[in-house]
């Protein structure tokens, strides 16, 4: 496989980082407007785009090691190294490719950063609304507003009005909301892999 083939595949893993943005933003939308029931739909399309990515950085890593060597550089080298030994117009076209990741994967980790801060806020709001403590997650300061904020209202009319019918479904959906949190604070940790950012070196 030549160059050529090689920035293909490059190409198709730009547009897969630029998709995960898009359902990071998502997912953030989400987020922001207490619209917690499609929490576990926005977690399983960026879960879809990880595994996408994956299968794509598994192929990108082959034929980068072949191109490596044929360039008499380490199986190994990151995306500058072949840039600087790739022969015109690669060198400029894989320059521009290592740019554009670099772009991408910083706008990629502010953006999980915020979703980190609303998933923590919200998880903590479950387990206050619940009388558990889930206990703190590494991260700055949090930033958004409540993200519960309409279902705590709810469970307060619940409590106000005795209805203890209503009152363990909502324990029971609370509980689901937290294992949705999770899920989604699991995925946002396995967005930028370790793997590209040594490419990116």
């Amino acid at each position: 496989m030549g160059l050529r083939e090689v920035s293909a595949i490059l190409w198709r893993e730009r547009h897969l980082l630029e998709l995960l943005l898009f359902k990071l933003d998502e997912e953030e939308l989400v987020l922001a407007a207490g619209r917690t029931r499609w929490l576990p739909q926005a977690t399983h399309e960026v879960e879809m785009v990880l595994e996408e990515i994956r299968q794509t950085e598994l192929e990108r890593a082959v034929e980068v090691s072949r191109m490596a060597v044929d360039l008499g550089l380490p199986a190994g080298a990151g995306l500058r190294q072949l840039a600087e030994s790739a022969p015109e117009p690669w060198q400029g076209m894989l320059t521009e490719h290592r740019q554009a990741f670099l772009a991408l994967t910083d706008e990629i980790t502010t953006l999980v950063q915020t979703n980190r801060e609303l998933l923590d806020r919200g998880r903590r709001a479950v387990g206050d609304m619940t009388s558990t403590d889930p206990g703190p997650l590494d991260g700055g300061a949090l930033r958004k507003q409540n993200a519960l904020a309409t279902v705590g209202s709810r469970y307060h009319r619940i409590e106000t009005m005795q209805d203890r019918k209503a009152a363990n479904q909502f324990d029971s959906e609370a509980q689901l909301l937290e294992v949705a949190y999770h899920a989604a604070l699991g995925a946002t940790a396995k967005v930028i892999r370790p793997s590209l950012v040594d490419f990116l070196r």
